[in-house]
């Protein structure tokens, strides 16, 4: 699964994706091990967005999200 990992402190424009950097494994593993113990506590199934989207029988726009009405 992909992801995405950013020190916002030293990287706050998010250029440099810290996932798969050989320093920061151990840190992943362990906020891996958070998520999946918080999301088992809750029952939440994590699903990908585009689940959520039909879920909600959101449309999308022409550019894949769902656009925002007031």
């Amino acid at each position: 699964m992909a992801w995405l990992l950013f020190d916002n402190k030293i990287d706050p424009y998010q250029l440099n994706n810290l996932v798969g950097n050989e320093g920061d494994t151990s840190m992943q593993d362990d906020m891996e091990k958070l998520l999946s113990q918080r999301l088992k506590e809750t029952g939440d199934e994590f699903l990908p967005g585009l689940e959520y989207v039909k879920k909600g029988a959101y449309t999308l726009d022409e550019t894949g999200i769902v656009p925002y009405t007031n």
